[in-house]
């Protein structure tokens, strides 16, 4: 996960237009082996055993709402803010 600066905070949602403003470029490389969980997955398995250590908004908002915010962050990150999410499947 990274953060990138946005000036304009109604324009932050563009994340593909983010990226190309701030010249940002994922690495190339593969990498093999296992995983170490990252800090999202590290954080929901926390508050399924009922820890709270992140940000207050966070923390008080329960499972199925924050699932709602990944999924909305997910269509963001894949189809843009012009995102067709009528046509997402579950699965989607």
């Amino acid at each position: 996960m990274v953060e990138l600066p946005a000036p304009d905070p109604v324009r932050a949602f563009d994340l593909q237009k983010l990226v190309v403003e701030q010249d940002f470029k994922l690495p190339n490389t593969a990498e093999d082996g296992p995983k170490v969980p990252g800090a999202l997955q590290t954080y929901v398995e926390d508050r399924l055993w009922g820890a709270k250590n992140a940000a207050a908004w966070l923390d008080g908002q329960g499972i199925a709402p924050g699932s709602k915010a990944c999924e909305m962050l997910g269509a963001l990150v894949e189809g843009g803010p012009e995102a067709k999410i009528g046509r997402y499947s579950e699965l989607d």
